[in-house]
């Protein structure tokens, strides 16, 4: 709250006086941020996985998420990803992602 008293009180806010382009606290990337993530949200509304799915190449068996298929072989969500990128083994079987 100081911050935004003095960011008035010095006009810091102009660009003759000083350097911040808004009276709020929040950064053009913050504020960027917030947008992209809106866009996203609004883009995938009620979609349940907007992600890529997964198939375990072994048996083509195809799952919706990343939890269900380390569900499927008890491993964690990592280990599979980690998986993916290296092309190693997990739980005994390939992963790869499918395209949406």
């Amino acid at each position: 709250m100081r911050e935004r008293f003095y960011i008035l009180e010095c006009r810091s806010n102009e660009p003759e006086f000083g350097y911040n382009k808004h009276t709020n606290m929040t950064s053009s990337s913050e504020e960027e941020q917030r947008a992209r993530r809106r866009e996203w949200e609004r883009q995938y509304k009620g979609v349940k996985n907007p992600h890529k799915k997964i198939r375990c190449i072994e048996t083509g068996e195809v799952f919706e998420t990343l939890t269900a298929a380390s569900k499927s072989v008890n491993r964690s969500i990592e280990a599979i990803r980690k998986s993916i990128a290296s092309g190693h083994k997990c739980a005994g079987y390939h992963w790869e992602r499918l395209e949406p």
